[in-house]
């Protein structure tokens, strides 16, 4: 009754992520104002505010699905091992290249009228660098997204982590992904089965004596966060399989903080 060994492989080649059909009927409605960009869909709403290039609002049947949009993220809680390795030295000009981050332009090109993409470039003054934010936007509310980073001339350190973070609101408790799991795995740790999982954001976290990096899945080709009522945001890998991590607070709780009082 005891697994030896196993292994999991495709008998078909399969695609990541195959496009829904965008063709319909409905059409986008562009609405600029000094401060902010609205599109307006059949059944949802997209706010940017121009001042900062951030996603603020994403109102699908009524209800805004985000606290905060997307945003660079190049950091995560530093582990036992980091800590050993000084990390929190050496890698410091990734924590705060985010927060720093100065929005260079804007761009809006409604390429028809389904479908319409926001260009916001950034540059990154800490470390010398751009991050081009890209956002297709579809008339049946998907919504593609594409991150460049434009490192300058700049020697930097190895960069921690290379994605986007955002915030929903604290209804979003459930997330079900399908990917590896269900506990938690990173590039070199993968020993889990792919499947379909799920459970609730505070399930994933698991408490170590200190707070650190914890619950990121790996070959994730979808990963849902929804409330009580199955509604939410699905976020699907399109041509790599995606790294994730969801939790019931803020990934700055997890972050390392040295002891004043010792």
């Amino acid at each position: 009754g005891y697994e030896l060994a196993w292994d999991q492989f495709n008998l078909t080649p399969t695609s990541v992520f195959k496009h829904s059909d965008t063709l319909t009927s409905s059409v986008l409605d562009v609405q600029e104002d000094k401060n902010n960009l609205h599109i307006t869909g059949d059944f949802f709403s997209i706010s940017f505010n121009r001042s900062n290039g951030r996603l603020d609002q994403f109102v699908v049947d009524n209800k805004n699905l985000i606290t905060t949009g997307f945003e660079p993220n190049f950091w995560r809680g530093l582990t036992d091992n980091d800590l050993g390795a000084k990390v929190f030295e050496w890698g410091a000009v990734w924590k705060y290249a985010a927060q720093e981050r100065v929005l260079s332009s804007l761009e809006v090109d409604k390429l028809s009228a389904h479908k319409i993409v926001i260009t916001t470039r950034f540059e990154l003054p800490t470390v010398q660098s751009q991050y081009i934010l890209t956002y297709s936007i579809h008339a049946n509310g998907e919504i593609h997204i594409c991150i460049d980073f434009i490192p300058g001339e700049k020697e930097l350190s190895i960069m921690m982590r290379m994605g986007t973070k955002l915030t929903l609101p604290a209804e979003y408790q459930y997330i079900k992904w399908f990917g590896r799991g269900p506990v938690e795995t990173y590039s070199d740790r993968k020993g889990a089965k792919v499947g379909v999982y799920g459970g609730t954001t505070w399930e994933q976290f698991h408490a170590y004596p200190r707070p650190q990096e914890s619950g990121n899945k790996t070959d994730v080709r979808w990963v849902r966060l929804l409330n009580r009522d199955g509604f939410g945001l699905e976020a699907i890998a399109e041509h790599d399989l995606l790294n994730t991590s969801a939790w019931p607070f803020t990934a700055d709780e997890l972050d390392f903080v040295a002891d004043t009082d010792s």
